[in-house]
């Protein structure tokens, strides 16, 4: 996979703060918004927005724009940076949508 900058701060700051079961999508393959797609666990509400706040953070140095969805509710929130998309879910949440189904591709046999 060709890591950019976004998804190595994205990885970076999801590790040193201690989210769970991180997983990096590359859908090039596919016709969707954002090449790549980052999702991780939180362990509370607190630690969602943390990891919000530090993610925004990290992209910001970055420049280019960024768009948040879901900071109210705080069991899916979605960080939306043009080709790269990261999803922070509570750990309800993410079990009860199972984004990562969509682009699972069925083996070949």
């Amino acid at each position: 996979m060709q890591e950019n900058k976004k998804v190595k701060i994205a990885l970076e700051i999801a590790e040193k703060m201690k989210a769970e079961d991180i997983k990096i999508l590359d859908l090039m393959k596919f016709d969707t918004c954002g090449r790549f797609h980052i999702m991780m666990t939180a362990t509370s509400e607190r630690h969602l927005s943390s990891l919000a706040r530090e993610l925004d953070k990290g992209l910001k140095a970055l420049g280019g724009s960024r768009r948040t969805e879901g900071m109210k509710a705080k069991q899916w929130l979605l960080v939306d940076c043009g080709d790269t998309v990261i999803h922070i879910f509570t750990r309800e949440s993410r079990n009860f949508y199972g984004i990562e189904r969509l682009w699972e591709m069925p083996e070949k046999n």
